[in-house]
């Protein structure tokens, strides 16, 4: 994508990209209507990224599962994997308040 297809987007007008499948959009909660959809969208001009926003997934148990499956990923990969960021879920599970950015 970073050497075939950005350096393209935006050429003429801008361009958006959205509809990202959620495996792209770690912490981007799903699109209501389709859910292996993330709410996430790129701006790009003239070959360059100006913006990447989502809005935030609030729900810590999914957020738990996809860290934890990216972990395994990376240790299939990679050989190793880095702890889940317990913090980060526990404020989660405080009650994070809808949000995006």
């Amino acid at each position: 994508m970073g050497e075939k297809i950005e350096p393209y987007l935006g050429k003429d007008q801008p361009v958006f990209l959205c509809d990202y499948p959620v495996s792209m959009a770690a912490l981007a909660r799903p699109k209501p209507e389709d859910p292996r959809l993330a709410e996430r969208f790129e701006l790009y001009i003239c070959g360059y990224e100006l913006a990447n926003a989502f809005g935030e997934l609030t729900d810590p148990d999914e957020q738990e599962r996809r860290f934890k499956d990216d972990m395994d990923m990376k240790q299939k990969i990679y050989g190793e994997r880095y702890p889940v960021d317990a913090d980060f879920i526990a404020a989660l599970r405080f009650g994070m308040p809808e949000s995006a950015g």
